[in-house]
C-alpha cells in the first residue's frame, strides 16, 4: 500500500475557529520511492483572526496571508479532498495527526461543503499518527531513549516525551470552585 506524509500549517490550534494555511504532503510506494509532492498555500478567509504565535511558528507574514494570487479556502479544501481521492488507497501519515491535522481537516471539509469529511478514512485509506507510537516506544524503557535520534529531534523532543508520561502517570486532582480539591470520582454517571 502507498503512504502519505502529510503536514498541515495553521493560523492557530482550535480546529472550529482556525483555519488551515498550508497542506504539504509526499506520496509514496510501499518501498518509499516518491510518486508525487505538493505545497498547496491558501490566503485567509476574512472571518479568521490568525494568531500571532502561529504566524510565529509557521514563518508566514502577514502580507503572505492575503495574497492575491493564493487560492481562497474553498479552493484549497477541494484541492486537498481532491488529492485525497486520487491517491487513494494509501496510508496517510504525520506527527499528531489524528489529534490535530485530521480535526482542522475535518472542519475545514464540513465549512466548505465538501462531501467526504473522513476523507483519509474511507476510498481505502487509513491512518497512522507518529506521536502515539513515539510515545509507545519510549514508554517501556525510558532510559533508552535519553540520547539519540529522539533528544536531536525538535532540540530534545525525549525530554518532553519523558516529562508529558511522567504528568500522565501521576494520580489527578480537580479543582473545587471554592478551593478544596478531591480526588475524580472512578464510578460513571
Amino acid at each position: 500500500m502507498d503512504f502519505v506524509f502529510y503536514d498541515l500549517e495553521t493560523t492557530g490550534i482550535s480546529p472550529e475557529f482556525d483555519q488551515p494555511l498550508q497542506f504539504a504532503a509526499i506520496w509514496t510506494d510501499e518501498n518509499f520511492v516518491e510518486k508525487d509532492r505538493v505545497n498547496i498555500r491558501c490566503r485567509l478567509a476574512p472571518h479568521i483572526l490568525p494568531s500571532p504565535q502561529a504566524l510565529v511558528v509557521t514563518r508566514i507574514s502577514p502580507d503572505q496571508l492575503t495574497d492575491p494570487s493564493l487560492p481562497s479556502l474553498f479552493e484549497f479544501s477541494q484541492q486537498v479532498a481532491e488529492l485525497t481521492e486520487r491517491w487513494a488507497p494509501a496510508i496517510w501519515v504525520g506527527y499528531n495527526t489524528i489529534k490535530f491535522d485530521e480535526e482542522v481537516l475535518r472542519q475545514t471539509f464540513y465549512q466548505n461543503l465538501s462531501p467526504n469529511l473522513y476523507a483519509t478514512q474511507f476510498n481505502g485509506n487509513t491512518r497512522f499518527d507518529i506521536l502515539p507510537a513515539v510515545y509507545a516506544a519510549y514508554a517501556p524503557t525510558p532510559r533508552t531513549y535519553s540520547s539519540g535520534p529522539l533528544m536531536t529531534l525538535a532540540g530534545g523532543a525525549s525530554s518532553l516525551i519523558g516529562w508529558r508520561l511522567q504528568m500522565a502517570s501521576m494520580p489527578t486532582t480537580r479543582m473545587m470552585p471554592w478551593g478544596m480539591s478531591r480526588r475524580p470520582s472512578t464510578s460513571r454517571v
